[in-house]
Protein backbone atom coordinates (compact mmCIF):
# COMPACT_ATOMS: atom_id res chain seq x y z
CA UNK A 1 0.00 0.00 0.00
CA UNK A 2 0.96 3.82 -0.77
CA UNK A 3 1.07 4.38 3.00
CA UNK A 4 3.23 1.33 3.82
CA UNK A 5 5.66 2.56 1.45
CA UNK A 6 5.57 6.26 2.44
CA UNK A 7 6.00 5.01 6.52
CA UNK A 8 8.95 2.75 4.82
CA UNK A 9 11.27 5.89 3.53
CA UNK A 10 10.57 7.39 6.63
CA UNK A 11 11.67 5.00 9.59
CA UNK A 12 13.59 2.25 7.44
CA UNK A 13 17.78 2.63 8.39
CA UNK A 14 19.63 3.15 5.60
CA UNK A 15 22.29 1.09 4.62
CA UNK A 16 26.12 2.54 4.23
CA UNK A 17 28.91 0.80 2.92
CA UNK A 18 32.20 1.03 4.71
CA UNK A 19 35.65 1.50 2.75
CA UNK A 20 36.22 -2.28 3.52
CA UNK A 21 33.16 -2.91 1.66
CA UNK A 22 31.10 -4.36 4.73
CA UNK A 23 27.65 -2.60 4.93
CA UNK A 24 26.70 -1.01 8.17
CA UNK A 25 23.03 0.20 9.37
CA UNK A 26 22.50 3.76 10.33
CA UNK A 27 19.57 5.76 11.14
CA UNK A 28 18.25 8.03 8.86
CA UNK A 29 19.05 11.64 9.51
CA UNK A 30 15.87 13.56 10.12
CA UNK A 31 15.14 17.43 10.51
CA UNK A 32 15.11 18.09 14.41
CA UNK A 33 11.43 18.56 15.43
CA UNK A 34 10.44 22.21 15.50
CA UNK A 35 8.09 22.77 18.61
CA UNK A 36 5.32 25.74 17.83
CA UNK A 37 4.02 27.31 20.13
CA UNK A 38 -0.31 26.82 20.14
CA UNK A 39 -2.12 29.99 20.06
CA UNK A 40 -3.90 28.92 23.23
CA UNK A 41 -0.52 29.03 24.95
CA UNK A 42 0.70 31.88 23.36
CA UNK A 43 -2.46 34.16 24.87
CA UNK A 44 -1.74 32.34 28.10
CA UNK A 45 1.78 33.45 28.23
CA UNK A 46 0.85 37.17 27.34
CA UNK A 47 -1.60 37.04 30.12
CA UNK A 48 0.86 36.20 32.54
CA UNK A 49 2.96 38.56 31.66
CA UNK A 50 0.14 41.50 32.02
CA UNK A 51 -1.08 39.70 35.17
CA UNK A 52 2.65 39.86 36.57
CA UNK A 53 3.15 43.85 35.94
CA UNK A 54 2.41 44.17 40.20
CA UNK A 55 2.37 42.21 43.10
CA UNK A 56 -1.30 43.48 43.34
CA UNK A 57 -3.38 43.81 40.52
CA UNK A 58 -5.26 47.38 41.48
CA UNK A 59 -7.93 49.68 40.01
CA UNK A 60 -5.09 51.64 38.17
CA UNK A 61 -3.62 47.93 36.48
CA UNK A 62 -7.28 47.87 35.13
CA UNK A 63 -7.72 50.83 33.70
CA UNK A 64 -4.15 50.61 32.44
CA UNK A 65 -5.30 48.19 30.23
CA UNK A 66 -5.87 48.11 26.39
CA UNK A 67 -8.59 46.77 25.30
CA UNK A 68 -6.91 44.41 23.25
CA UNK A 69 -5.52 43.18 27.05
CA UNK A 70 -9.04 43.53 28.92
CA UNK A 71 -10.03 41.11 26.04
CA UNK A 72 -7.40 38.27 26.26
CA UNK A 73 -7.64 38.33 29.95
CA UNK A 74 -11.03 37.29 29.86
CA UNK A 75 -10.94 34.89 27.25
CA UNK A 76 -8.08 32.96 29.19
CA UNK A 77 -10.19 32.88 32.52
CA UNK A 78 -10.88 29.17 33.97
CA UNK A 79 -13.96 28.62 34.63
CA UNK A 80 -13.41 27.88 38.63
CA UNK A 81 -12.47 31.73 38.31
CA UNK A 82 -14.92 33.15 36.96
CA UNK A 83 -17.47 30.88 39.21
CA UNK A 84 -15.97 32.41 42.02
CA UNK A 85 -15.97 35.74 41.12
CA UNK A 86 -19.48 35.78 39.82
CA UNK A 87 -20.38 34.73 43.17
CA UNK A 88 -18.61 36.65 45.35
CA UNK A 89 -19.67 40.05 43.08
CA UNK A 90 -23.41 39.08 43.37
CA UNK A 91 -23.24 38.00 47.45
CA UNK A 92 -20.78 41.13 48.11
CA UNK A 93 -22.36 43.86 46.30
CA UNK A 94 -25.68 42.77 47.99
CA UNK A 95 -23.96 42.72 51.25
CA UNK A 96 -23.04 45.86 50.83
CA UNK A 97 -26.00 47.55 50.44
CA UNK A 98 -27.07 45.66 53.83
CA UNK A 99 -24.31 47.81 55.53
CA UNK A 100 -24.59 50.79 53.59
CA UNK A 101 -28.28 50.51 55.03
CA UNK A 102 -27.30 49.80 58.38
CA UNK A 103 -24.25 52.02 59.22
CA UNK A 104 -24.13 54.43 55.79
CA UNK A 105 -22.68 54.26 52.81
CA UNK A 106 -19.64 56.37 53.79
CA UNK A 107 -20.25 55.24 58.07
CA UNK A 108 -17.74 52.16 57.91
CA UNK A 109 -14.41 50.28 57.48
CA UNK A 110 -14.40 46.82 56.28
CA UNK A 111 -11.85 45.22 57.93
CA UNK A 112 -10.94 41.38 56.81
CA UNK A 113 -9.50 38.99 59.21
CA UNK A 114 -7.06 36.35 57.75
CA UNK A 115 -8.01 34.78 53.45
CA UNK A 116 -11.47 33.70 54.26
CA UNK A 117 -13.37 37.16 54.39
CA UNK A 118 -11.30 38.59 51.60
CA UNK A 119 -13.30 37.79 48.37
CA UNK A 120 -16.17 39.85 50.24
CA UNK A 121 -13.39 42.34 50.90
CA UNK A 122 -11.92 43.00 47.43
CA UNK A 123 -16.20 43.38 46.08
CA UNK A 124 -16.08 46.02 49.12
CA UNK A 125 -12.56 47.50 48.08
CA UNK A 126 -13.61 47.48 44.44
CA UNK A 127 -16.97 49.46 45.12
CA UNK A 128 -15.23 52.10 47.33
CA UNK A 129 -15.67 50.96 51.14
CA UNK A 130 -12.25 52.14 52.84
CA UNK A 131 -10.89 48.02 53.27
CA UNK A 132 -8.01 46.98 54.88
CA UNK A 133 -6.81 43.18 54.88
CA UNK A 134 -5.23 41.81 57.96
CA UNK A 135 -2.93 38.25 57.94
CA UNK A 136 -3.61 36.05 60.53
CA UNK A 137 -3.54 32.33 60.73
CA UNK A 138 -4.17 29.52 62.96
CA UNK A 139 -5.36 31.14 66.20
CA UNK A 140 -7.79 28.41 66.74
CA UNK A 141 -4.85 26.57 67.50
CA UNK A 142 -3.95 29.08 70.51
CA UNK A 143 -5.08 26.99 73.78
CA UNK A 144 -3.83 29.03 76.29
CA UNK A 145 -2.52 32.88 77.45
CA UNK A 146 1.06 31.42 77.33
CA UNK A 147 0.37 30.42 73.67
CA UNK A 148 -0.22 34.64 72.96
CA UNK A 149 2.80 35.48 75.26
CA UNK A 150 5.34 33.53 73.88
CA UNK A 151 4.87 35.64 70.57
CA UNK A 152 5.35 38.93 72.86
CA UNK A 153 8.59 39.89 70.33
CA UNK A 154 6.56 39.05 67.10
CA UNK A 155 4.09 41.63 67.69
CA UNK A 156 5.89 45.49 67.67
CA UNK A 157 6.12 44.69 63.79
CA UNK A 158 2.44 44.11 63.38
CA UNK A 159 1.96 47.16 65.16
CA UNK A 160 3.56 49.17 62.99
CA UNK A 161 1.96 47.50 59.76
CA UNK A 162 -1.56 48.35 61.63
CA UNK A 163 -0.37 51.91 61.74
CA UNK A 164 0.89 51.69 57.82
CA UNK A 165 -2.70 50.62 57.32
CA UNK A 166 -4.54 53.08 59.00
CA UNK A 167 -5.61 50.95 62.40
CA UNK A 168 -4.56 53.03 65.14
CA UNK A 169 -6.30 53.65 68.46
CA UNK A 170 -6.35 56.87 67.37
CA UNK A 171 -7.07 56.91 64.16
CA UNK A 172 -10.04 54.50 64.87
CA UNK A 173 -11.25 57.04 67.70
CA UNK A 174 -11.45 60.13 65.49
CA UNK A 175 -12.47 58.59 62.63
CA UNK A 176 -16.35 58.96 62.94
CA UNK A 177 -16.96 55.71 61.48
CA UNK A 178 -17.86 51.59 62.25
CA UNK A 179 -14.91 49.65 62.42
CA UNK A 180 -16.09 46.18 60.85
CA UNK A 181 -13.62 43.53 61.56
CA UNK A 182 -14.96 39.90 59.73
CA UNK A 183 -13.48 36.55 60.00
CA UNK A 184 -15.33 33.59 59.32
CA UNK A 185 -16.64 31.12 61.89
CA UNK A 186 -17.45 27.63 63.23
CA UNK A 187 -17.09 27.84 67.10
CA UNK A 188 -16.26 31.60 67.03
CA UNK A 189 -12.56 31.08 68.86
CA UNK A 190 -10.50 32.28 66.34
CA UNK A 191 -12.23 35.85 66.54
CA UNK A 192 -12.53 35.58 70.06
CA UNK A 193 -8.54 35.33 70.27
CA UNK A 194 -8.21 38.11 68.06
CA UNK A 195 -10.20 40.13 69.88
CA UNK A 196 -7.83 39.65 72.71
CA UNK A 197 -4.64 40.77 70.72
CA UNK A 198 -5.92 43.46 69.58
CA UNK A 199 -6.98 44.82 72.71
CA UNK A 200 -4.08 43.24 74.98
CA UNK A 201 -1.42 42.86 72.35
CA UNK A 202 -1.82 45.97 70.05
CA UNK A 203 -3.35 48.56 72.17
CA UNK A 204 -6.09 48.96 70.17
CA UNK A 205 -9.63 49.47 71.47
CA UNK A 206 -12.07 51.97 71.01
CA UNK A 207 -16.11 51.82 70.71
CA UNK A 208 -15.91 52.09 67.20
CA UNK A 209 -14.24 48.76 66.62
CA UNK A 210 -17.09 45.61 66.16
CA UNK A 211 -16.30 42.05 65.62
CA UNK A 212 -18.35 40.19 63.74
CA UNK A 213 -19.17 36.73 62.21
CA UNK A 214 -18.82 36.90 58.27
CA UNK A 215 -20.92 33.75 57.56
CA UNK A 216 -23.55 34.69 60.61
CA UNK A 217 -24.39 38.64 59.11
CA UNK A 218 -24.83 37.10 55.85
CA UNK A 219 -27.46 34.99 57.15
CA UNK A 220 -29.05 37.79 58.92
CA UNK A 221 -28.21 40.29 55.69
CA UNK A 222 -30.60 37.20 54.16
CA UNK A 223 -33.74 38.42 56.54
CA UNK A 224 -34.15 41.52 54.82
CA UNK A 225 -32.80 40.81 51.01
CA UNK A 226 -35.17 38.86 48.99
CA UNK A 227 -33.60 35.52 47.52
CA UNK A 228 -30.48 35.78 49.52
CA UNK A 229 -30.19 32.65 51.79
CA UNK A 230 -30.11 30.41 49.24
CA UNK A 231 -26.99 31.90 47.66
CA UNK A 232 -25.37 32.86 50.85
CA UNK A 233 -25.64 29.64 51.99
CA UNK A 234 -24.41 28.33 48.54
CA UNK A 235 -20.92 30.72 49.17
CA UNK A 236 -20.38 29.62 53.10
CA UNK A 237 -19.89 25.92 51.96
CA UNK A 238 -17.79 26.33 48.59
CA UNK A 239 -15.52 29.27 49.47
CA UNK A 240 -15.53 30.07 53.29
CA UNK A 241 -16.16 26.72 55.55
CA UNK A 242 -13.24 24.81 53.26
CA UNK A 243 -11.25 27.85 53.15
CA UNK A 244 -11.11 27.91 49.49
CA UNK A 245 -11.17 31.72 48.78
CA UNK A 246 -7.67 31.91 50.45
CA UNK A 247 -6.66 31.15 46.58
CA UNK A 248 -8.40 33.95 44.99
CA UNK A 249 -8.03 36.72 48.00
CA UNK A 250 -4.07 37.53 47.80
CA UNK A 251 -3.77 37.28 51.18
CA UNK A 252 -1.00 35.53 52.84
CA UNK A 253 -1.15 33.09 55.93
CA UNK A 254 0.49 34.29 58.36
CA UNK A 255 1.28 32.70 62.13
CA UNK A 256 1.62 34.64 65.40
CA UNK A 257 5.28 32.72 64.99
CA UNK A 258 5.34 34.88 62.13
CA UNK A 259 3.89 38.14 62.67
CA UNK A 260 7.34 39.87 62.38
CA UNK A 261 7.15 38.98 58.79
CA UNK A 262 4.11 40.59 58.15
CA UNK A 263 5.73 42.87 55.59
CA UNK A 264 7.39 40.50 53.43
CA UNK A 265 5.10 37.33 53.49
CA UNK A 266 3.70 36.59 50.45
CA UNK A 267 0.30 34.81 49.11
CA UNK A 268 1.54 31.22 47.54
CA UNK A 269 -1.11 31.23 44.93
CA UNK A 270 0.76 32.61 41.93
CA UNK A 271 -1.73 35.23 39.38
CA UNK A 272 -5.16 33.85 40.87
CA UNK A 273 -5.76 36.84 43.01
CA UNK A 274 -4.74 39.32 40.35
CA UNK A 275 -7.50 37.08 37.54
CA UNK A 276 -9.62 37.39 40.34
CA UNK A 277 -9.15 40.96 40.96
CA UNK A 278 -9.57 41.61 37.23
CA UNK A 279 -12.53 39.83 36.51
CA UNK A 280 -14.10 41.08 39.38
CA UNK A 281 -13.33 44.72 38.48
CA UNK A 282 -14.54 44.11 34.68
CA UNK A 283 -18.06 42.99 36.38
CA UNK A 284 -18.17 45.90 38.55
CA UNK A 285 -17.09 48.77 35.70
CA UNK A 286 -19.67 46.93 33.52
CA UNK A 287 -22.39 47.44 35.75
CA UNK A 288 -21.07 51.43 36.79
CA UNK A 289 -19.96 49.90 40.33
CA UNK A 290 -16.21 50.36 40.13
CA UNK A 291 -14.79 53.10 42.60
CA UNK A 292 -11.58 54.09 43.99
CA UNK A 293 -11.06 55.24 47.12
CA UNK A 294 -8.01 56.79 47.72
CA UNK A 295 -7.51 55.26 51.65
CA UNK A 296 -7.38 51.84 50.28
CA UNK A 297 -4.18 52.46 48.49
CA UNK A 298 -1.91 50.52 51.43
CA UNK A 299 -4.26 47.46 51.03
CA UNK A 300 -2.27 44.45 50.61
Amino acid sequence: MLIGKLLSSIITPVKRVRADGSKKMTLPIRRADVFEMSEELKNQKQAYGILSRNDKFSIDSFRSLSEEENLLLRNVADIDTKTAVNATVDLGVKFKSFLDDKYGENGYVFVSIGTSPSGIARVMEFSGVETKYLPVTDLTRVSSEEDIDKHDDKYPTYIQFLKQQGLSKEEIDNSGKKYLFYDYTFTGKSLAIFEVLMKNKFGIDSENIEYHSLNKDLMVAGNTIPNFHKNANYYIEEYLKDSSMAMYGGVPHLRLDEMDKVFTKKQSYGNAPNLFNFLMMHILDKSNLLKENPKNKNSI
